[in-house]
């Protein structure tokens, strides 16, 4: 068995999650969100949702310089 550097197992790592990462949420949004009346209930009683984003953690999130929450699924 080959020893790898662990640099080189979290580039590799990282890199793959990069690239998988838009795959899932093309299978994620070609499928039709299901939410139960309660859900529904929940949302519209709730019109504001608080989200706690890393601001550091591109490319799946980020605050730009104006202050936008942006990231992948955005």
């Amino acid at each position: 068995m080959k020893f790898y550097p662990k640099t080189l197992i979290i580039f590799i790592a990282k890199h793959l999650f990069i690239f998988c990462l838009p795959i899932s949420a093309l299978a994620i949004e070609s499928s039709t969100p299901f939410l139960t009346q309660g859900e529904k209930d929940w949302l519209a009683a709730h019109p504001v949702i608080k989200i706690a984003p890393d601001p550091d953690f591109l490319p799946v999130e980020h605050i730009d310089k104006n202050g936008n929450y942006l990231g992948v699924e955005l």
